[in-house]
């Protein structure tokens, strides 16, 4: 049947721990579905929040990272909230695939919300960064099926292949190198300086490297210049010759800045730890109203759908009647429309009898004279 933003909302909301597991296919096709419907304008905030706690409480982060990769198909989008707790989770649990992995959802979205959520995705961020890379980057990314057999189709022109730089980013270095980059630019002193250069060098921005190198006036951090050199010494297949010539000269521009013996990662966390004592009672208070709102929205679009289920039930009661009402008249008044109802019945098919001097029958065979035969005589 048709579904409704009410119908899914109401579900996500009422799951549990208990059941989310077993109806997880159920929840995701109808998210799906509701996605693909135009329903879909009517999806409630709180629905995307439910769904998120619901698969975090669950311990479900692969299917949960596949929605969040595929905004288009499933709708699921992060706010500050479910972005703290997600990041917190992963940043704690050294999970740094999973911790880069939100932070870049909150770049794609190009909000990094409030000054806590910005330290964590830059936490996350940078912890995958300076790592090993032990744990393999997952790749959630729907993929269209490929016909079976090649089917050549003529068309008019062939449109050129179109790269954005940003949701078509599929390489991880520059997925949280973009990140970095962006998430770092409203932090201050040598942290915002250095994760930004390990940003643009991530992402192979060399540009953009120069450029912050040239005009940054605090120290960089000497793990991150230490970081940065390995990746301009790293040699690159198909390099041009202004590719190689820029990247030398930002390695001997490296030798010549300023640097400060500073743990990044320590201070970040510090940074963190600021930022969650001067918002938390705000945010608590701004959560405390948001699910009171979302509350008081349910309730409203509950109260509609269930007028406009009301009204569909009488007009189908009132089109049952009419029906009805109308043969009834057609049985009073039959003899009176007698002729009318006859003319609307289907032409009888008329039965052809053919003449018996027509081409059928043949011609008449003319009778044989009897020369013997005498008249009777009349008296």
């Amino acid at each position: 049947g048709k579904i409704s933003a009410i119908d899914v909302d109401l579900l996500v909301n009422n799951l549990t721990p208990q059941n989310t597991v077993s109806l997880l296919e159920e929840v995701e096709q109808m998210v799906r579905r509701l996605r693909r419907s135009p329903e879909t304008l009517h999806t409630l905030p709180s629905t995307q929040h439910a769904v998120i706690r619901a698969l975090f409480d669950t311990a479900q982060n692969q299917e949960l990272l596949k929605m969040l990769c595929n905004p288009l198909t499933y709708g699921i989008f992060l706010e500050n909230f479910t972005a703290n707790i997600l990041l917190d989770n992963f940043i704690v649990n050294k999970d740094y695939v999973s911790g880069a992995m939100v932070a870049s959802f909150l770049m794609l979205q190009e909000d990094f919300g409030s000054k806590l959520t910005r330290s964590l995705a830059v936490t996350a961020a940078y912890n995958w960064a300076m790592t090993q890379h032990d744990q393999i980057w997952p790749n959630y990314y729907i993929q269209k099926e490929e016909p079976l057999e090649e089917v050549k189709v003529r068309v008019s022109y062939v449109r050129n292949p179109y790269f954005d730089d940003h949701f078509d980013l599929r390489v991880p270095e520059h997925i949280v190198g973009k990140t970095l980059a962006w998430g770092a630019q409203n932090l201050e002193g040598s942290i915002r300086s250095s994760c930004e250069l390990l940003g643009w060098a991530l992402y192979q921005k060399w540009n953009k490297v120069s450029d912050l190198i040239n005009d940054n006036k605090e120290p960089f951090a000497m793990c991150v210049v230490d970081k940065v050199k390995g990746l301009l010494i790293e040699a690159k297949e198909e390099e041009s010759e202004e590719e190689k010539i820029s990247r030398e000269s930002i390695l001997t521009k490296l030798n010549q800045v300023t640097t400060v013996e500073l743990d990044i990662h320590t201070e970040l966390m510090k940074l963190i730890e600021v930022s969650s004592k001067l918002t938390e009672n705000y945010d608590i208070e701004e959560q405390k109203k948001l699910y009171t709102s979302w509350e008081e929205q349910r309730q409203i679009e509950v109260e509609r759908q269930l007028h406009l289920y009301e009204k569909q039930r009488l007009m189908a009661e009132i089109e049952e009647k009419k029906k009805d009402l109308k043969e009834r008249e057609e049985v009073i008044f039959f003899f009176d429309n007698e002729e009318k109802l006859e003319m609307m019945l289907p032409d009888k098919k008329k039965k052809y009898y053919p003449k018996k001097n027509s081409l059928k029958f043949g011609k008449k065979k003319p009778k044989k004279v009897d020369e013997g035969y005498i008249p009777p005589t009349v008296r």
